[in-house]
């Protein structure tokens, strides 16, 4: 995994993004980031894209109450 760059945790457990890794992978003022951690326990920080509630894809998302489902989850439910 490439390291990008190196920053500290601040007393209250943030962090601040370089400005070059935020213009390069176009992270704008106000969008939220997710805090993954993977397999080999690393954390990773990714933009958030939008997601079923029920299983996490990204393809056919409808909302529903404002949340998005994906189509399969929503057939799922209906043979329920």
């Amino acid at each position: 995994m490439k390291v990008l760059a190196t920053r500290k945790v601040d007393e209250l457990g943030r962090i601040i993004l370089p400005a070059e890794v935020r213009s390069n992978y176009d992270i704008k003022p106000g969008e939220k980031i997710d805090i993954c951690v993977d397999e080999s326990e690393t954390v990773v920080l990714r933009k958030s894209m939008k997601q079923c509630v029920f299983c996490q894809g990204t393809e056919k998302l409808t909302e529903v109450m404002r949340k998005p489902v994906c189509a399969s989850c929503i057939e799922r439910i209906k043979n329920l």
